[in-house]
């Protein structure tokens, strides 16, 4: 499985900026990083999308070393 990404997390634009942007997923690397750019570059406010961490594999990652 060498170069097999995870992307455990998840940004999702409410219906008011659907037309906008799209459902984005981000890396387990540097996904919390880039997540917290791609709003500030789109200057979103918290009403406008949702994010989700699927803490349970990341947790499952970290037990694996």
């Amino acid at each position: 499985m060498m170069g097999m990404y995870k992307f455990p997390y998840r940004f999702e634009p409410m219906p008011e900026i659907q037309d906008r942007l799209n459902l984005a997923w981000f890396d387990e690397y540097y996904g919390e990083e880039r997540m917290i750019n791609h709003i500030r570059k789109h200057k979103l406010k918290s009403h406008q999308y949702k994010c989700y961490v699927n803490y349970w594999w990341l947790k499952d990652k970290s037990n694996v070393k």
